[in-house]
């Protein structure tokens, strides 16, 4: 067995302002349930800065960076309907890769405050 951990920080006023420039930004990153989780919470770009830094640590987890063959939104973050906890539900080459690479379990972890988001991802290989 192998674990490969990926973690990304993401500055919430750098995502605001990505988000308030360039509307588009939101629409090519987050798919449409991410961005109706995010923009009907009180503190919606905690919330978004979270689910991006939690997508680059896919990437860097996977190991193939951004634009390594992997679209934002074939990475999505949900959350459990019971317990509110996080997971990455994956589609499209981030799901094939999973197969591929014999990768068991995806973990995440993510944590924002007013200022930062951090997210960290687990991978366990068999």
């Amino acid at each position: 067995m192998e674990i490969k951990i990926g973690i990304d920080l993401a500055f919430v006023a750098k995502i605001k302002k990505l988000a308030e420039s360039s509307p588009e930004f939101l629409e090519e990153v987050f798919t449409e349930t991410e961005r109706s989780y995010c923009l009907g919470k009180k503190r919606c770009f905690e919330h978004l800065a979270a689910r991006f830094a939690a997508k680059e640590a896919f990437f860097k987890a996977i190991g193939t960076g951004i634009g390594g063959g992997i679209g934002w939104k074939e990475i999505e973050v949900r959350n459990h309907f019971r317990t509110g906890r996080p997971y990455l539900n994956l589609a499209g080459k981030a799901e094939e890769m999973l197969a591929s690479r014999q990768i068991v379990s995806v973990d995440l972890s993510l944590s924002h405050t007013e200022e930062l988001a951090i997210a960290q991802v687990a991978l366990l290989l068999e």
